[in-house]
């Protein structure tokens, strides 16, 4: 099975993703907005490991994109799949206001 690397992500994708979504990129603790992102090419981002109903660990995981507020240390885990698909759909030059087809 090859290695999965997730592609690495910046505070301005994340800000424009959650926007999108009618969302906020807030701190829900203290209400700033600036994160550290726990993915670098060095580290290859993160991942959780599932359990069955019987407790133990199996072998699905799923990509997670740990942040940190900046300002508190708050964390909040994301599905890394879910933005993944939405950047590779609208990519850095999207203002929003794309037409389909």
């Amino acid at each position: 099975m090859a290695k999965r690397i997730p592609r690495t992500t910046s505070n301005d994708d994340l800000k424009r993703f959650f926007h999108s979504i009618g969302g906020s990129d807030s701190c829900w603790r203290c209400g700033h907005s600036d994160w550290a992102i726990g993915n670098s090419d060095e580290d290859g981002g993160a991942a959780l490991h599932s359990t069955g109903w019987d407790g133990k660990v199996t072998d699905r995981i799923m990509e997670v994109l740990p942040l940190v507020c900046e300002n508190c240390g708050n964390v909040w885990l994301v599905w890394w799949g879910h933005i993944r698909q939405w950047l590779s759909e609208n990519p850095e030059n999207f203002d929003g206001d794309r037409a389909d087809g």
